[in-house]
């Protein structure tokens, strides 16, 4: 089983105030969500996957799901940045309706911390996780004129960052398979 997929699916359904007051909209979004998951889990989508390496040692790898007419319905980009010692594992998933209109983004970011210990000749003899931080999770939910309907922010987020994370998404969403590339600015 996918396990971003089940970590996506238990997210949607855990964060406070979650089903608050929904809409017909968010109702619709939400069941567009469940049943973009439900046609990837059964084989129904066909996956095409691409992998980018960035600078240093950072790597995204793509993966798109699109329906039998060709209209992507959902895509993630999983970003792994390695240093040293530390790690950042990044996940940005996006959910788009039956006509290929941008409808849900959920995004999900966790930093784990390493120490790397070394004897007197340098050779590395215990390299174990000394803390980890909370992930951190947005959901973004969009309206059929591509608007920010509701977000939906696990811990308190600035507005100016929220804002960038939207923007991100929104030219995620626009981009062609073939320009999501990577490189060094």
């Amino acid at each position: 089983m996918n396990k971003a997929l089940v970590g996506a699916t238990a997210l949607a359904l855990a964060l406070p105030g979650a089903r608050a007051a929904d809409s017909p909209t968010i109702v619709q979004i939400r069941a567009n969500y469940n049943a973009v998951n439900a046609q990837i889990e059964q084989g129904r989508y066909r996956a095409q996957r691409k992998e980018v390496r960035l600078c240093g040692d950072s790597v995204v790898s793509y993966t798109r799901w699109l329906d039998g007419r060709g209209v992507v319905r959902r895509l993630t980009a999983e970003q792994i940045d390695d240093a040293m010692n530390a790690s950042t594992n990044t996940l940005t998933s996006l959910w788009f309706s039956a006509s290929g209109r941008l409808g849900f983004v959920l995004y999900q970011s966790s930093d784990e911390t390493y120490n790397v210990y070394t004897d007197a000749q340098g050779r590395i003899v215990n390299n174990g996780m000394t803390g980890r931080h909370e992930t951190a999770e947005l959901r973004v939910y969009f309206d059929s004129a591509g608007r920010v309907i509701r977000t939906l922010s696990k811990y308190a987020m600035p507005k100016n960052e929220l804002a960038a994370h939207i923007a991100d998404f929104k030219k995620m969403a626009a981009q062609p398979w073939g320009s999501l590339t990577g490189g060094c600015e």
